[in-house]
């Protein structure tokens, strides 16, 4: 216990020694590693309070005040999923997923501290300082700057959301559905641009070879009145476009997204499991209910040449196979309608012409079952892909 008598007072030593023996049960034993978690933990608990009365009594505050920001935090997380953009996004999903979990499990006695940054899987366009922010502070934070950006997404056209996304994902070779990147600066850095070039700029939210030329070719950039006060009336907003002024001014154009010059682009499937982890997946299921194996494969397959060989392994019922797609990420049934497309000898351009194919197996019917009745909007999405996407390289029988 030196570390407690050469930094605490006395009142902080016995409030910390009785607080770890609430922890204790029996002869248990605790390491000094976890006296000085729990130490800054409960250090920390006492910042979010006052220093008014016994240190029980600030450790009660402290609580108290760290419990209604969770509270607050919940509504911010409700909020953010309710605008209900980036919707294919994986990484973003999941994040907003895991950011509910925290809320629900955060540990504020004993490991106030904990910021689970190593789960929160997508990345802000302007990342946190860990050494300014922790804990319950660091979520916050997180999660005002991701409101922000899901609110500068919310107030775009959902066409142009769709125009960028797929340009920037044929442009890169990246999937934005299973990338951590952030969409968010992409999206902005493309909306401002367009607000640069003014009235000289086409429709597409994308710009020509000539527009991009224009751009990089002005000595200064300025922005339409009613955008310029728009962003500068968000500190977050103006950190972005002054990043994105300073990637200009550099003549980085890589930047700009340009309309593509070419019918179709080749999509790069996620690769198949090796053949031992594709085996030890398999095994895995063997015991399990059919709703135990839909939840195992649905989260664990991401490649479409893994799922087109696994779903032949089962015997569901049409409403087992249906719950089977709805959990399902969209971004891997996609992908193996593209699989399918190329099958079908190119002629699966969208949703309705999947549904013209005839088809024996029960999987396959439950696929269409499930496109039946997937939102106008997805469906959208879907066949916007399917009609630019082609798959070039030969199948390879893998198992």
């Amino acid at each position: 216990m030196t570390f407690l008598m050469k930094n605490k007072t006395n009142d902080f030593q016995e409030f910390l020694l009785r607080h770890i023996q609430k922890k204790l049960s029996g002869t248990s034993v605790i390491t000094i590693e976890e006296v000085i978690r729990i130490s800054h933990s409960v250090q920390f608990v006492l910042e979010h309070g006052n220093s008014i009365g016994s240190i029980e009594n600030q450790f009660f505050i402290g609580k108290k005040n760290i419990f209604i920001e969770l509270k607050e935090l919940e509504k911010e997380i409700k909020v953010i999923k309710k605008l209900n953009v980036l919707g294919p996004a994986r990484a973003y999903q999941s994040t907003l997923d895991e950011l509910e979990k925290f809320i629900k499990t955060y540990d504020i006695d004993y490991n106030a501290r904990e910021m689970g940054e190593a789960w929160l899987d997508y990345q802000l366009a302007h990342s946190i300082d860990d050494q300014i922010f922790q804990g319950i502070d660091y979520i916050s934070e997180y999660i005002e700057r991701l409101k922000k950006e899901s609110l500068f997404i919310s107030k775009l056209p959902l066409d142009t959301v769709k125009e960028i996304l797929d340009i920037y994902e044929r442009s890169t070779l990246v999937d934005y559905r299973i990338d951590v990147n952030n969409l968010y600066e992409v999206l902005f850095n493309q909306v401002v641009i367009k607000w640069l070039l003014g009235p000289k700029g086409s429709q597409s939210a994308c710009l020509s070879k000539e527009e991009r030329d224009y751009l990089m070719n002005q000595k200064e950039y300025q922005l339409p009145p009613e955008m310029a006060n728009f962003i500068s009336a968000e500190p977050y907003y103006e950190t972005s476009y002054q990043k994105l002024v300073s990637t200009l001014n550099q003549n980085l154009s890589g930047v700009i997204l340009l309309k593509e010059t070419v019918e179709t682009s080749e999509l790069i499937l996620v690769e198949p499991l090796l053949e031992k982890e594709y085996k030890d997946l398999v095994l895995g299921l063997d015991g399990l209910s059919n709703q135990e194996i839909i939840q195992k494969v649905t989260t664990e397959v991401e490649s479409p040449y893994d799922l087109d060989e696994i779903m032949k392994l089962f015997y569901f019922e049409e409403k087992e196979w249906l719950s089977f797609f709805q959990q399902l990420p969209l971004n891997v049934i996609f992908s193996y309608l593209c699989l399918l497309k190329k099958r079908n000898n190119g002629e699966i351009t969208t949703v309705d012409d999947y549904f013209k194919v005839e088809v024996e197996e029960d999987y396959l019917k439950g696929l269409k079952s499930y496109l039946m009745h997937i939102e106008e909007k997805f469906k959208i999405q879907i066949n916007e892909e399917l009609k630019y996407s082609h798959i070039e390289s030969e199948e390879i029988e893998f198992y």
